[in-house]
């Protein structure tokens, strides 16, 4: 088993919210029955790790969970979040996100690389089984301190594991890259 601390700034709160807002410009291109509902700050959607509800044009809803992660286009691994440590707190840990989240698909924004990835939470869990059965104790680990009271403990899972879509935006979004 590999590990690696990776510090996140104490203060994550910008960077998700400017991933959300990037999603949500891409969530405003999709063809939807109604515009998305953010539900990012009710706690019934917060306890079951949705942000975004995508109402569908012939009915139903999506739930969607939005990330973001200047890693993932570089090194070519989706974040698994297997455990989030509550340092002070009466509960001392909890799943992580990954393992609970019910959202049908993740996007993940990479400032950096200015992309979109997209894929189905089922697919990133399957892909994870996939790829800690194969490598056992040889599998990435990721130790994030996401602020000064929690720190998560991350499988590092590469991208050929889950199918995903990459977007870009020029002047509008487009697809650059899918796998199956």
């Amino acid at each position: 088993m590999t590990s690696k601390s990776l510090f996140q700034r104490p203060d994550l709160m910008p960077i998700g919210e400017a991933a959300e807002a990037v999603a949500k410009s891409f969530f405003n291109t999709l063809p939807l029955g109604k515009p998305p509902i953010d539900v990012r700050h009710d706690p019934k959607w917060q306890a079951k790790k949705v942000d975004y509800l995508l109402p569908l044009k012939g009915g139903g809803m999506e739930y969607a969970e939005v990330k973001s992660d200047r890693h993932i286009a570089f090194k070519g691994n989706a974040l698994f979040e297997t455990l989030r440590i509550h340092h002070t707190a009466q509960t001392c840990a909890y799943l992580g996100w990954s393992v609970v989240s019910l959202s049908q698909k993740i996007y993940v924004w990479c400032p950096p690389a200015q992309r979109l990835f997209v894929y189905r939470t089922r697919d990133l869990q399957r892909g994870m089984q996939e790829y800690t059965q194969r490598t056992r104790g040889a599998m990435r680990l990721a130790i994030v301190e996401t602020d000064a009271t929690r720190t998560t403990i991350n499988i590092l899972v590469p991208l050929q594991y889950v199918p995903h879509r990459i977007y870009r935006f020029a002047k509008q979004w487009e697809l650059v890259k899918e796998t199956t």
